[in-house]
């Protein structure tokens, strides 16, 4: 399948993912392969794509904080905090603007001078991560989080979701704590180029 790298919301094309999307009428998933995104936030186009993306998530998702952040950053025309965000959609072609209500995820982190980043929010749009029965996608925040794990050495964050953090190579800095680490140097984690 071939897609235009040069998406012309500003983001920038990534690679692509396999996720799980549940066959309609159905209780099965089949595998779909998603597009990863990186947005500027200092790109009009791609801080009124993240408003336009909180909008599609009811504005009830961490998509708000990463808006705010990504508009305190284009309003003041420099990106000090070296913030930088992705996402992951099914759109595939017409990358002359980005669709909202195709995003299933999006991740706004603070990468550091050692290579290393901050994980400030991840969120999967609502019907995803708060499905009641079958969600029409799975894996769309841990094939994120793998993408991460390629491009940083190391990434902390703080968060309840104990179980998703763990199961994707991330341990607790202490026991008992709600802050998290995961290092490329200690995590048997390996991308699929490493594996070849």
């Amino acid at each position: 399948m071939n897609i235009n790298p040069n998406i012309s919301f500003g983001a920038s094309f990534i690679k692509e993912v396999t996720v799980k999307k549940l066959v309609e009428n159905s209780k099965s998933y089949i595998t779909k392969n998603v597009s990863c995104v990186e947005l500027d936030p200092l790109n009009k186009a791609d801080v009124k794509a993240i408003n336009e993306t909180q909008d599609a998530f009811y504005g009830i998702s961490f998509v708000d904080d990463i808006f705010f952040n990504a508009k305190k950053i284009f309003r003041k025309g420099k990106n000090e905090e070296n913030m930088q965000i992705y996402a992951l959609t099914t759109q595939k072609d017409n990358f002359e603007k980005l669709d909202a209500d195709k995003v299933l995820v999006m991740a706004d982190v603070v990468a550091k001078e050692d290579n290393g980043a901050y994980l400030e929010y991840i969120q999967a749009h609502p019907l995803i991560a708060y499905a009641i029965d079958k969600p029409p996608y799975k894996n769309v925040g841990t094939e994120l989080i793998k993408i991460l794990q390629e491009k940083f050495s190391s990434i902390k964050c703080n968060s309840i979701a104990n179980g998703f953090y763990e199961k994707n190579g991330f341990v607790r800095e202490t026991q008992g704590s709600n802050h998290f680490i995961w290092n490329k140097s200690s995590s048997p984690t390996k991308s699929i180029d490493e594996m070849i």
